[in-house]
C-alpha cells in the first residue's frame, strides 16, 4: 500500500518591500571565514548594482563585444582588494562624470584606494568575451 501524505496547507503574502538579492550583499563578518571567492566588485554603472558581489557577476552586465567604457567588473581573488576596488565607488565613479574617461582614469590611478596588494598576481583584462572584465589574483577562473 503506497500512501501519499496530505499536502501542507499554503498562504500567500504580498509584500511591497523588495530585498537586495544575496550575491548583491557584501559579505558579512560570518561570510567571510567561509566563503573562499571570488568576490565580484561593479564600478561604475548602475547604482542599484555597483558594489561587492559574491558567487556571481551583475546579471547582463559587461558581456559579449562590450564597448562602454563603465561598467567595469573586476573579480577578485581575495575580499580585501575587493574591499578597496570597490571603495572607488564613493571616491571616483560617483563625483567623475561617466564621459570624462580622462578624469576616471587618472582619478582611480591617483587614489589611495588603489593601493592594492596584487603584486606578484597575475591580472587578466578580457574585453571581447562571454563575460568582459578583470580578473585579479591566482586561481581566479
Amino acid at each position: 500500500m503506497h500512501l501519499n501524505p496530505a499536502p501542507a496547507p499554503t498562504t500567500s503574502v504580498t509584500s511591497s518591500l523588495k530585498l537586495p538579492s544575496p550575491a548583491a550583499l557584501p559579505p558579512s563578518s560570518s561570510m567571510t571565514t567561509k566563503y573562499k571567492g571570488p568576490w565580484i566588485v561593479q564600478l561604475g554603472g548602475d547604482t542599484a548594482q555597483r558594489g561587492i558581489h559574491t558567487k556571481r557577476r551583475p546579471p547582463q552586465t559587461a558581456l559579449g563585444h562590450y564597448k562602454p567604457l563603465l561598467p567595469v567588473v573586476v573579480t577578485c581573488a581575495n575580499e580585501e582588494d575587493a574591499k578597496a576596488l570597490n571603495r572607488l565607488n564613493k571616491t571616483v565613479f560617483n563625483i567623475v562624470s561617466t564621459e570624462d574617461n580622462h578624469s576616471l582614469i587618472y582619478k582611480c590611478a591617483n587614489s589611495p584606494v588603489t593601493d592594492l596588494r596584487i603584486v606578484g598576481s597575475p591580472v587578466y583584462a578580457f574585453r571581447v568575451a562571454v563575460e568582459t572584465g578583470v580578473w585579479i589574483g591566482p586561481n581566479i577562473f
